[in-house]
């Protein structure tokens, strides 16, 4: 498919930080999910995270 071969060649045009964003994020409500704005129920964070270190913990990868 064209389309699939154009879209693998931009992509490996770009830099890779090793992360990638799942749509998750943080707003001053709490956190929601991008696609529907529904509410994040479950919460499994690693015991002190979300912790903001360097302010940049808005969305997660």
């Amino acid at each position: 498919n064209e389309n699939w071969i154009s879209l693998q060649e931009a992509a490996g045009e770009k830099a890779h930080s090793g992360y990638a964003w799942i749509g998750l994020y943080n707003d001053i409500n709490g956190w929601r999910w991008s696609y529907n704005e529904e509410s994040l129920v479950f919460q499994s964070w690693a015991l002190g995270q979300p912790n903001n270190y360097g302010l940049g913990e808005e969305c997660v990868g």
